[in-house]
């Protein structure tokens, strides 16, 4: 039997043949997209779990030597609160060290000895002890190198939305034929945010060896449980870091330097790759 169609004529048989290639074919296309889709969402989803916290600040267990240390890189330069605001802020106005008007005062000479006092102790443990031989044969301390006297003239201020006022100390100052960087910040109710002592280094000396080398370090310190005893001591804080298992911490390379982030102190804590010693801190409020 012959079925006629257009001008031509085909076997039934023929019709039956390119059915059920035309079915093979559409099921084939369909299986492939399936198996596509589903594999596309399964590589997402695992994904997503094995990397979501690659670069957050979280805790993990302690069970593996690394599993609670997270590295992370940033091509911008990282201002911690509050510096953040420190190229908004101005010079401190006269007002606020006068003498002439007490009671208008939002900061006087006692509030900065306060400040001085806290910083001290973190200061000389950031010293070397080559350069703490030199300061202490040529009598400075950390309140001559800044000269403390003069400090309302160096002070910038910056004041927020809410009517909160921060104050921004940051210098260079030469010392044994070397250039350092001395920094710190406070707030009007005299809490201190951070404090910084490094040595400034140029594009030279920032090398990637130097990078590599000061991560590995910093990584075995953290390892060995050591870094409690390389970090600068801050004042009206009890040092916790390595002493929970659930601890966990997060290096952060930044601008030249790696910043150590202790999710239990809520401290930032500044490391020199290049000297391989920790130079300064930062709160996390």
């Amino acid at each position: 039997m012959k079925i006629l169609t257009d001008k031509f004529f085909v076997k039934k048989s023929d019709i039956k043949y390119h059915s059920k290639n035309l079915y093979f074919t559409f099921t084939t296309f369909l299986y492939s997209f399936i198996i596509i889709f589903i594999g596309y969402n399964i590589l997402d989803i695992t994904g997503n779990y094995f990397f979501l916290d690659s670069n957050k600040i979280s805790f993990s267990n302690k069970s593996d030597n690394n599993s609670y240390i997270f590295f992370a890189q940033t091509n911008n330069d990282i201002a911690l609160f509050p510096w953040n605001y420190y190229k908004e802020s101005l010079p401190l106005s006269k007002e606020f060290s006068s003498e002439e008007n007490p009671e208008q005062l939002s900061l006087n000479y006692n509030h900065i000895l306060t400040i001085h006092d806290s910083i001290d102790k973190t200061f000389n443990d950031i010293v070397s002890p080559e350069l703490s031989v030199y300061l202490h044969n040529n009598n400075d301390t950390l309140y001559s190198i800044v000269d403390f006297d003069y400090i309302f003239d160096k002070l910038l201020t910056y004041t927020d939305s809410d009517g909160e006022q921060y104050f921004f100390y940051s210098e260079n100052k030469s010392i044994q034929n070397e250039t350092y960087n001395i920094s710190f910040s406070f707030g009007r109710n005299l809490k201190l945010y951070s404090f910084k002592f490094t040595k400034v280094h140029s594009d030279i000396d920032i090398t990637t060896d130097a990078i590599s080398n000061g991560y590995t370090f910093l990584d075995q310190l953290i390892t060995n449980g050591n870094v409690g005893q390389a970090v600068p001591r801050i004042d009206g804080l009890t040092f916790n870091i390595m002493k929970n298992p659930s601890d966990s911490y997060q290096i952060i390379e930044s601008n030249g330097e790696f910043l150590l982030v202790s999710t239990r102190d809520m401290v930032v804590y500044y490391y020199d790759p290049v000297e391989n010693k920790f130079t300064g801190f930062n709160h996390i409020f």
